[in-house]
């Protein structure tokens, strides 16, 4: 309802009062949309802009596994310890960088599809049952590289600008869907 004088008057010509309550509300309601959409646009911003996290982390075998790719479900088993055996019966050895780390934040949000804390939970879970055990830690690049590299049977992830580097001594995993 539109308060010009011209509108305060009905359609058969009598006098109608003006309900500002109704125009007030109205506003409220399409200054609310507009504040919803501004904030979906900030929200989208950042997913825009910054390049995608998958392409950043490269999953890494050993040279002995003889693996060029997995499936997505594969690693999440392998990485979640429920897979403990590579088809050749060799065993898996799992390299993982700590909870706070941005690199294992980002491996566990963009490659398995879980937050690092529901990971975490499901390694605990295993090894206070003791139907199994949590991942092999380590600090740094250079340590994963290493424990990958010098340990048969293992995955591990890098970033891939430090695999560039060293690509010699393990194996660059792709993902398959």
């Amino acid at each position: 309802m539109d308060c010009t004088p011209d509108a305060i008057r009905s359609r058969d010509g009598r006098s109608q009062p003006c309900d500002l309550s109704l125009l007030g509300s109205r506003r409220r309601q399409r200054a609310a949309a507009a504040s919803y959409l501004l904030f979906a646009i900030i929200l989208a911003i950042p997913i825009l802009v910054t390049p995608s996290a998958a392409a950043a982390v490269q999953v890494i075998v050993n040279s002995d596994v003889q693996q060029q790719d997995l499936p997505q479900t594969a690693l999440g088993a392998l990485f979640g310890m429920r897979k403990t055996r590579w088809p050749n019966g060799k065993p898996v050895k799992v390299f993982v960088f700590g909870d706070s780390s941005a690199a294992h934040g980002d491996f566990c949000k963009t490659v398995l599809n879980v937050y690092p804390h529901q990971l975490r939970r499901l390694w605990n879970r295993l090894v206070f049952s003791g139907t199994g055990q949590a991942p092999i830690e380590v600090d740094s690049a250079e340590a994963m590289l290493r424990a990958v590299a010098e340990t048969p049977g293992a995955i591990g992830y890098l970033d891939k600008q430090l695999l560039q580097s060293k690509a010699e001594q393990v194996i660059a995993v792709d993902i398959a869907p």
